[in-house]
C-alpha cells in the first residue's frame, strides 16, 4: 500500500526539480523577465526541498536497514495520500500561476517598477515551500523510514529492477 505513496513521492521530486532547473536556467533566454542572479535564487531556494526527499528516499531504497511495511486501514490510507500528494499539487499549481503572474507583470510595455520584482516572487516560493516543510517533509519521513532487523521486507529481486 505506502509503495504506491512511495514511487509517487520519487517521480514528484524528480519530476519538481527537473523543471525548476529547466525553467529556471531557461527563462532568461527565452525572454522570460528574470535575470541573473535572481533566477539562480529562486533554484536555490525550491531544489534542496525536494532534494532532502529525495535523499530519503535514497536511504530507503539502499541503507543497510529493512524497509518499514507499516500496515494501515483504507482509510487512514486515503489520509497519507491526501497528505503526500496534496501539498506537491498545491505547490505545482500556484507555483505555475506565480510563474504566469511573474511574467506578466514585467512583460514589455507594462511601466518599469510597477510588476512583481524578483524579491516578491522569491518570498511567495518561500511561503510554498513553508507548505511542503509542514507537511511533505513528516509524509516523506514516514513513508521511508526503516527500521533495524525488520523481517516483514524481502530483498530487491532482479526482476523488480
Amino acid at each position: 500500500m505506502l509503495d504506491a505513496e512511495r514511487r509517487w513521492l520519487i517521480m514528484a521530486s524528480l519530476g519538481v526539480t527537473i523543471a525548476t532547473f529547466a525553467f529556471f536556467l531557461l527563462a532568461p533566454e527565452l525572454g522570460y523577465p528574470i535575470y541573473d542572479p535572481d533566477h539562480y535564487a529562486i533554484i536555490r531556494l525550491v531544489v534542496p526541498v525536494f532534494m532532502g526527499y529525495l535523499g530519503l528516499a535514497t536511504q530507503y531504497v539502499f541503507g543497510d536497514r529493512e524497509p518499514s511495511n507499516a500496515r494501515v486501514s483504507k482509510e487512514r490510507m486515503k489520509l497519507i495520500r491526501l497528505m503526500v500528494r496534496g501539498p506537491i499539487y498545491a505547490f505545482v499549481v500556484i507555483m505555475v500561476v506565480v510563474i504566469v503572474a511573474f511574467g506578466l507583470s514585467n512583460r514589455p510595455g507594462i511601466a518599469s517598477g510597477d510588476g512583481m520584482k524578483p524579491t516578491e516572487l522569491a518570498s511567495i516560493v518561500t511561503a510554498l515551500l513553508a507548505l511542503l516543510a509542514a507537511t511533505t517533509n513528516a509524509a516523506a519521513a514516514y513513508l521511508f523510514k526503516t527500521e533495524k532487523g525488520a523481517d516483514n521486507a524481502q530483498a530487491p529481486q532482479a526482476s523488480d529492477l
